[in-house]
């Protein structure tokens, strides 16, 4: 993860943390796609920041392992994410969800400004 990324996401962790919101409360939060808890920003950071396919490689063994003290807090963030079956698709999935009531107004408005002209 490049420092850019990393900073970003303890930006983001430190927001979850202000709402009280632990690693596996976060999880429990994407599991149920809960729009109570994690916001539309959130969810997108989250989609941004989604690790790679190398960077979820190099986190792979540490799964198994009870000592992830040597990861960064981002790396550990991840790691709580990899329990999540499909994780990067379902974030995906669920940013379409949200922001898609808001492209269809969008689209609804110009067709309706277009037809005005």
């Amino acid at each position: 993860m490049c420092i850019r990324d990393r900073d970003t996401a303890i930006v983001l962790l430190s927001r979850f943390s202000m709402r009280n919101m632990s690693d596996e409360k976060v999880r429990e939060a994407i599991s149920k796609m809960d729009r109570t808890k994690i916001s539309e920003e959130d969810l997108k950071i989250l989609v941004e920041l989604s690790p790679t396919q190398d960077e979820i490689d190099m986190l792979k063994p540490f799964q198994s392992s009870s000592d992830i003290s040597d990861l960064g807090r981002a790396e550990q963030f991840f790691l709580t994410l990899m329990e999540i079956p499909f994780f990067k698709t379902k974030l995906s999935c669920w940013e379409v969800q949200r922001t898609f009531d808001k492209s269809i107004l969008t689209i609804s408005q110009v067709t309706v400004s277009y037809t005005h002209l």
